[in-house]
């Protein structure tokens, strides 16, 4: 029988692995040798901190300032050891000094574990959802609203949805600026045709067309009927002359106190693709929901979220 040389499936493979942090240090300390395109002042900074480092095969040490020596781990390591430090049954989710101080003390050792401990801790999501409280610090830039009179500003909103009664779950909400008045019906859809149909018989019939209408950036607020109806019905109302002054008066001082609250308050700059946590005040429950994606930005600090679960959006 003849012999074959060759396998019919023999193949050559290549197995690529992410190149050590340590790799330099160790290619001195076991041979001497500097990277070929190292600068004179790396080589002698390499010189310098190779004298703490040992190999003892199969791993390479470090002598620390404790005087007791730490195994080097590898960056794939990294994550899986700080997750170990600081969210495992006995990680106690110390602060990233204290968990940088305890993964020492197991006598594990990488050059920039202060910093990702600091990382780690400051993006953990539990973390942030419990740890984070809310101030005034943390409240939106104002925007001023002038009006002068009864009925000239109103905000309008959908409340729901609610448990369904009678095919109703939802509220649709107007509230005047100034007099507080509130006018709200019960519907079945939050549509567009909703809205325009209670501006008709809710708002303008029974107090005039206002000057301003107030609501989110919604599809059922911000569509081509209801643009027609308020140019349709639109109404420029102009001041009183004995109400000039007062205007400008409140204009003044709204801009005052506009400019001395946004003075306190943390300036916040959000872009397409960050995820953020949205705040929830209800009790018995984590302060925090998320993490959501920023899929659009809006004036006025609104923003469009997209849950990653579900593929929903909402603002």
């Amino acid at each position: 029988m003849p012999i074959k040389d060759e396998f019919p499936d023999e193949q050559l493979l290549h197995i690529t692995t992410p190149t050590p942090w340590f790799i330099d240090i160790y290619n001195f300390v076991a041979a001497s040798q500097f990277p070929p395109e190292a600068s004179r002042l790396y080589r002698e900074r390499l010189q310098n901190d190779a004298k703490y480092y040992i190999w003892d095969d199969p791993y390479p040490w470090r002598l620390c300032n404790d005087q007791v020596i730490h195994r080097c781990i590898l960056d794939v390591e990294i994550n899986s050891v700080l997750q170990f430090g600081h969210a495992a049954p006995r990680g106690s989710h110390y602060g990233s000094t204290r968990m940088a101080k305890k993964i020492l003390d197991c006598r594990f050792y990488w050059s920039t574990i202060f910093r990702d401990a600091y990382q780690f801790v400051s993006t953990y999501e539990k973390c942030q959802k419990v740890g984070m409280a809310i101030s005034r610090r943390h409240e939106m830039p104002q925007q001023p609203i002038l009006f002068y009179k009864v009925f000239d500003v109103w905000g309008i909103d959908f409340m729901g949805p609610f448990p369904v009664s009678n095919g109703y779950s939802y509220i649709l909400l107007a509230v005047d600026y100034m007099s507080r008045w509130v006018e709200a019906i019960s519907t079945k859809t939050n549509d567009a045709k909703v809205v325009v149909d209670f501006l008709k018989s809710n708002i303008f019939c029974l107090f005039g067309v206002p000057n301003v209408l107030i609501s989110d950036q919604g599809s059922h607020f911000y569509n081509r009927a209801k643009s027609s109806l308020l140019h349709k019905y639109g109404v420029l109302q102009e001041l009183d002359e004995l109400c000039l002054e007062d205007y400008e008066n409140s204009r003044i001082y709204k801009q005052k106190v506009k400019r001395f609250h946004d003075q306190q308050v943390l300036r916040k700059e959000f872009q397409v693709g960050q995820k953020v946590l949205l705040f929830n005040s209800r009790k018995l429950r984590s302060g925090w929901d998320g993490p959501f994606v920023i899929t659009n930005i809006f004036p006025y600090g609104v923003v469009e979220l997209k849950d990653e679960h579900t593929n929903s959006t909402f603002q």
